[in-house]
Formats: structure tokens, C-alpha cells, sequence
């Protein structure tokens, strides 16, 4: 897709992408694994042995993402540290990793959020129909299927800020949102990483303040958008599941 952006023979069509919570530069975003800890919300997720541990672990951590980022055979290594040490805690702590607000009991933290009608609805014949799914030769759609991850356990601590910084330098807007009540890859360390993507609006739009984001009448938490630059738009989200937010914001209603 990169390249293609930069052929004078070849055109895609890409007005703009949208990352919801992900992990696009580990290098930067572990360094934030514990500052969740210390929430908006005063939710308890570690004792203080527990924020110790970790505090010891991020260095360690981060030294094997940047090993991981020459030699890819240590991204596994990187990878199952990293999540035992700064993510598994967190998902002991009988809270929804997608919303601390709320507890869970549940043995498989990918179940907290009760999302069983996605998949319902994406394995609806109309659906799969309409998406040219051949239902003879694909599996039925899961939210976390372990094969496809496994598939992945290479690249998931490989960092793509500079494919960011290529889309942001040819013009293609980016929107990068995050709730300010979910753990995985939490809105801390999202924002630490576009702070430091080193792009050519990077002093324009880390200079601009950071204010409250509205859509229409309502309020879904705090932005950061520079118009001059029209591009690239950090947006911090109440939790999860919070009057549809995030879809109103990719349809930039």
C-alpha cells in the first residue's frame, strides 16, 4: 500500500485510516505499561508489589522490542515477556479489560465484553453473502481465532510508526483513538507514541492543546487536531461500548 502510494502508475484510492487502541510502535508504548495503574476511574488493578514488578519488568521489556526490531527471531521473546509481565497482571485483576469500570469474573478476559453478536452477525448468511465469503472453504468467524494469532507472533512487537509517518507525509489522514477506560494497548501509551512519531506536522500538533471532543451534542472525551494540517487527529474515548463514539467518529458524522 505504501508503495503504491508513491507509484505514478498506480493509484489507491485512501482518504484516511483509523487505529482503535492498537499497538503501532511497542518500542514507545511499553515504556506506559504501568501508568493504567493510575486511572481516572481509581480503579485498584495492582497492589503495590504488583506496580513494583512491573516497573522492574519495563526495561527489560523494552530492551528486547528493540533487539526484536534487528532480529526477528527475539520478537517472540519479546512478545511472551512483555505480555506476562505488563499485560497478564493486568487481566488477573477481575476487571474488563476493555472497560475497568466493570468486573469480571470470567476465566477468558476476551469474554467480559459479551460480543457474541458480532459474531452472529458477521457469520449471518446475508453477511457472508454479501462479502463473497465461500462458506464451503473459510471457517466461521471468530473474534480471537489462536491459528490466525499464532500467524502473527512475528510482527506484533515489530513497530509500524514509520509506515504512520509515510501515509501522514503523503497527505492521507490518520485517526488514532483509544478509550481512557480500556488496558489493551491504553490510551497512555497511544499517546505517547504519536507525541513522539517524528513527522513533518510533529511541532504543530504537539503544540496544539489538547481539548474536549464533542460529537454533536456529545461529549466522548478529549481530542488533539491541528485544521492547518487536516491530517492527523488523536482522539482519547470514554470506555468502551459508550453511545456508539467510535463508529460516529469514523463516519465523521
Amino acid at each position: 500500500m505504501l508503495r503504491h502510494l508513491s507509484s505514478e502508475t498506480f493509484h489507491i484510492n485512501l482518504a484516511g485510516i483509523a487505529v482503535g487502541n492498537g499497538l503501532t510502535d511497542p518500542v514507545v508504548q511499553y515504556q506506559h505499561s504501568v501508568d493504567m495503574a493510575f486511572n481516572s476511574y481509581n480503579v485498584s488493578l495492582l497492589d503495590e508489589r504488583g506496580i513494583e514488578d512491573m516497573r522492574k519488568a519495563q526495561p527489560v521489556c523494552h530492551e528486547l522490542i528493540l533487539r526484536c526490531q534487528k532480529e526477528r527471531l527475539m520478537c517472540l521473546d519479546a512478545m511472551e515477556f512483555c505480555f506476562g509481565t505488563l499485560e497478564g497482571p493486568y487481566y488477573q485483576s477481575g476487571r474488563n479489560p476493555n472497560d475497568i469500570r466493570e468486573p469480571c469474573a470470567e476465566e477468558n478476559v476476551m469474554k467480559c465484553s459479551h460480543v457474541e453478536h458480532i459474531d452472529q452477525y458477521l457469520n449471518s448468511p446475508a453477511v457472508l453473502e454479501e462479502l463473497g465469503v465461500d462458506v464451503h472453504k473459510s471457517k466461521p468467524w471468530r473474534e480471537c481465532d489462536a491459528t490466525v494469532g499464532a500467524g502473527f507472533v512475528f510482527d506484533e512487537m515489530v513497530s509500524s510508526a514509520n509506515d504512520v509517518k509515510l501515509l501522514l507525509d503523503s497527505g492521507v489522514r490518520v485517526l488514532i483513538y483509544a478509550g481512557d477506560g480500556d488496558l489493551m494497548c491504553n490510551w497512555v501509551e497511544n499517546q505517547a507514541w504519536v507525541m513522539a512519531l517524528d513527522w513533518s506536522g510533529k511541532t504543530e500538533f504537539n503544540s496544539a492543546p489538547n481539548r474536549p471532543c464533542y460529537l454533536g451534542e456529545l461529549g466522548c472525551g478529549s481530542c488533539t487536531c491541528v485544521r492547518e494540517l487536516g491530517v492527523f487527529s488523536r482522539v482519547q474515548l470514554r470506555p468502551h461500548g459508550t453511545d456508539g463514539s467510535a463508529c460516529r467518529l469514523l463516519r465523521d458524522d
